[in-house]
Order: C-alpha cells, then sequence, then structure tokens
C-alpha cells in the first residue's frame, strides 16, 4: 500500500513540467506537543508558477504505536520583487487518531518567505460532531468516604492553539527559528485542561542536495520540555535555476521549495484527576448512606461508622439518597423491619454492580447478598398487608436475599435462595392463606425474578409464597 503511493506520487511530480514539486519522506523521535510517540511521515508539496502561486500540501504519518494522522492543505503565494520574496496564506484540514478518541481540526496560516528571514503565524481549532470527537471522558470508581463516593475522571481533549516563529536560512546549509505557541483552555469540559504558554526552537542542516537533520525542543507547563531529532529525504522535482555552464551565484535559495511550516500533530492533552465526588441533579453531590448489621450501634450512616440497622438508614435517609447495604453477617438480624424508599432513593446492594450517573461502582462483597425481611415490622397494625421493599424505584432487587417470613421463623432454606424450587418449577406465586395472629399477616415482594423491569415509581409490590405454608409445620 505505502509503495504504491509512493510510486504514485513521484510519477505526478515528474509529469508536472511548469511547477514546482517535492516527496518527502521522514521520521520523528521521540513525542512533541501533545504526543509522546515518534512518528514517520510520508509527504507530498507541489507549488504552482505564475503571478499567484498555487499550492497544495498532502502529509500522512503513522506513529511508533500504529495511530495514524494526516494533514491535507491548499494555499497561494504571491512572488515579489523579481522573486525575492514570497507572501502566502493557507488552510489545512486535520485529524489524528488515538485511543478513544478521533478528532479533527481546521487551520490557517499566514507566511512571509525571503532570502534571508521568514515570518510565520498559524491558527489551529478543533471541530467535531457526536462521531468525531473533541474530547472523550470517562468516570470511575475510586472509593467510599464519609456519605460520598469518590470517582476518578479522566479526559482527552483536543486542544485549540496558535503559534507563529521567525527563522533564517543562515549560515548556509544550516536554518535556526524561534518561536511561541499559545495552547487554549478546551471549554466542552468541567476538567481544565489547555491554557498554556509554551516556547519552540529548532535547528535544521541540508546534507547535500537530498537529505536534512533537525532537532526542535518546546517547553510548556502541560507537557515540558520535550526535545526532538527528525530526518528527512526529499526528492524534488524542479525547475533548474541555473544553466550549464553558468555558474549560480554563492547563495540563491529557491523558495519555491521552502515547506510550508505548521504544527502538522492535533495536541491532545490526557487529564488524571480523583477524589471527585459523583454528583447529581444540580451538580449536588449524591448522598450515600451505608448500612452494615455488624456495625457498632448506633453509627452516622457514614462509610467509616455505617448504621447497624435498616430502619435507622431509613429514618435518618432524603428523598434521592442511596441507600447501601452491606452483607453484614450473612442473615436479616437488623435487616429485618422492612424498608420504604422515598422519593427517587436507590436500596443498593454490597453484592450486586451499581450504576449511578454513568458511574459504575462495582460489588464490594461479591457472592455475598444482603438477607433482607419485614418480620419485625412494628408500625402497622396487625393483620395489616406490608411488604418488604415499597417504592422501590430503579432498586435491582435481584442483588438482595429477600427472606420470607416463615423462613425466617422457622430458620429454614436461609443457605440457598427460598424461591428456587418455585422458579425452577414455573410456579404461580400466591399469598398463604394463614399465618399466626400474633406474627401479623406480612408480604414479601410482587414479580420475584432477576433482574426484573422497574416499576412505576411510587408504585407498591406485592410477592407470595406458592403453597399453604403453615399447613407443611
Amino acid at each position: 500500500m505505502n509503495k504504491t503511493i509512493v510510486s504514485s506520487l513521484i510519477l505526478l511530480g515528474c509529469s508536472l513540467h511548469a511547477v514546482e514539486s517535492r516527496i518527502e519522506i521522514r521520521h520523528r523521535e521521540a513525542g512533541g506537543v501533545g504526543y509522546n510517540t515518534g512518528y514517520s511521515s510520508l509527504d507530498y508539496f507541489l507549488m504552482t508558477e505564475g503571478n499567484a502561486e498555487f499550492l497544495l500540501d498532502l502529509r500522512g504519518h503513522v506513529f511508533n504505536n500504529g495511530k495514524g494522522a494526516g494533514n491535507a492543505g491548499f494555499g497561494v503565494r504571491y512572488p515579489i520583487k523579481d522573486d525575492k520574496y514570497l507572501i502566502g496564506v493557507n488552510a489545512f484540514y486535520d485529524l489524528r487518531q488515538s485511543n478513544h478518541l478521533f478528532c479533527h481540526q481546521v487551520g490557517a496560516g499566514l507566511e512571509w518567505l525571503g532570502q534571508y528571514v521568514d515570518f510565520r503565524a498559524n491558527g489551529y481549532l478543533p471541530v467535531g460532531t457526536k462521531k468525531v470527537k473533541k474530547t472523550h471522558e470517562t468516570k470511575t470508581f475510586d472509593s467510599f468516604s464519609g456519605r460520598n463516593v469518590y470517582i476518578q475522571r479522566k479526559l482527552k481533549a483536543a486542544l485549540p492553539s496558535i503559534d507563529a516563529e521567525i527563522g533564517t536560512p543562515l549560515p548556509r546549509p544550516f536554518y535556526f527559528a524561534v518561536g511561541a505557541y499559545y495552547l487554549f483552555k478546551q471549554t466542552e469540559s468541567s476538567l481544565k485542561v489547555g491554557q498554556a504558554l509554551g516556547g519552540r526552537f529548532r535547528a535544521e542542516v541540508d546534507i547535500g542536495r537530498y537529505f536534512t537533520l533537525g532537532f526542535a525542543i518546546t517547553y510548556d507547563r502541560i507537557f515540558k520540555t520535550r526535545p526532538q531529532g527528525y530526518i528527512s529525504l526529499n526528492i524534488p522535482f524542479e525547475k533548474k535555476s541555473c544553466k550549464k555552464k553558468d555558474p549560480c551565484a554563492p547563495y540563491e535559495r529557491n523558495l519555491r521549495r521552502v515547506p510550508i511550516m505548521r504544527n502538522e500533530i492535533i495536541p491532545v492533552e490526557h487529564k488524571k484527576q480523583s477524589k471527585d465526588v459523583i454528583t447529581g441533579t444540580n451538580n449536588n453531590a449524591v448522598t450515600f448512606l451505608f448500612v452494615n448489621n455488624t456495625a457498632s450501634f448506633p453509627g452516622d450512616g457514614s462509610f467509616e461508622s455505617p448504621f447497624s440497622t435498616l430502619i435507622d438508614a431509613e429514618m435518618n435517609s432524603a428523598p434521592g439518597d442511596v441507600i447501601y447495604v452491606y452483607a453484614g453477617d450473612g442473615t436479616a438480624r437488623n435487616y429485618d423491619q422492612g424498608i420504604t424508599l422515598k422519593d427517587k432513593q436507590i436500596l443498593a446492594s454490597s453484592g450486586g454492580e451499581l450504576v449511578v450517573n454513568d458511574v459504575v461502582i462495582p460489588p464490594q462483597t461479591p457472592g455475598s447478598k444482603p438477607h433482607i425481611t419485614n418480620i419485625n415490622k412494628t408500625n402497622l397494625p396487625e393483620l395489616t398487608v406490608d411488604d418488604i421493599i415499597a417504592n422501590r424505584g430503579n432498586t435491582h432487587i435481584d442483588d438482595f436475599f429477600w427472606v420470607p417470613p416463615w423462613e425466617y421463623i422457622f430458620g429454614k432454606g436461609l443457605e440457598s435462595d427460598p424461591f428456587d424450587f418455585a422458579k425452577d418449577e414455573d410456579f404461580v406465586i400466591v399469598q398463604p392463606e394463614r399465618v399466626p395472629i400474633d406474627l401479623g399477616q406480612v408480604a414479601i415482594i410482587d414479580n420475584y425474578q432477576p433482574a426484573p423491569p422497574a416499576p412505576t415509581p411510587g408504585s407498591t409490590a406485592v410477592l407470595h409464597s406458592p403453597i399453604n405454608v403453615m399447613d407443611d409445620y
């Protein structure tokens, strides 16, 4: 593939007799502003002749890690004073492939080229849609602390920028240039990226007609000091400015061979920030209340000092809170009074995965679920039906072990799911006809099944036994 491209460009250059053109094969090592690895390039540059001289500049790059980048540009240069000077403008479209980020940008440049002094200035603006991103942000669980969950945020962002430099081709065959650049703040994320001023120096030396060695060094507060070396093979296709037996002047710079100098790689900043709180509506922190039946009484609901009973969490919670229940000692002790959730609350299990505002909180006790029942519910009259959980909202009930009251009373089936037999046999779950009067009439949860769909907020549900359980005892 690459050989075909090179051959095609060479043939194209040879066929264009009325223009100056060249092919350049180049390698840079190591990273520079906004990239951390070296890369290899194949460039094609073409310039017509006339009162207005048009340019075409095509570049393809492959980083050492296999990722790609490219540039496609055009411009116009105007000769001044018998080609002693050229003034030009150009426009480019750039792209870069990075992990989780495929960014594009547009750029524009201004240049003044002379026999002894050059000046250049360029501007770059990332562009993007939902499919072509300028930023990519991830949020991952970090830790619990107090009544909060802390996350680690990682952001990749393509940075808008400008640069300018002044250079000289003296003494021959060297070229020296010094300049500055500014990386603007990227405003599409709450994480601060960009906003840095930098400086750059570069030097080149022509080794014969076809080879160039170069060195560049940059510094800014984001990417720090970045030294870089490069070597290029230049294959020109140009008209001779000197006839045979008519020696050229000691120094006559061919301005048509001067490439467009600009940042050809889109700068991408990687930003990582830990200890951010998970936020919800109006960017307020989401409150977590922790419950563990092995904790010391009374506790304050924090991660360090959790509530020891589920009813404490219910009484001290507010709408929108997450009540996070640990498996504890593996029994329903202190989890046996049921719970009624307030508006937009979630009852979360340490045995299952929890997703809050796109942040995945992994199971803290994988394979071990909290056991919950309502046998000791005391705030209702006798024979009044009440649920183990009411107004469950988005609670994932399959992450809990719901203990029916009769199993809790007789201590049966606690080592396994008491409804396994019913689910295996596809029994319809019905309520027991009789329970002891002094225990009150109780109920469990409706439509018990793995990962059930969430009901309409505010609704309650009831799960019943498939047989007249008390007749068996």
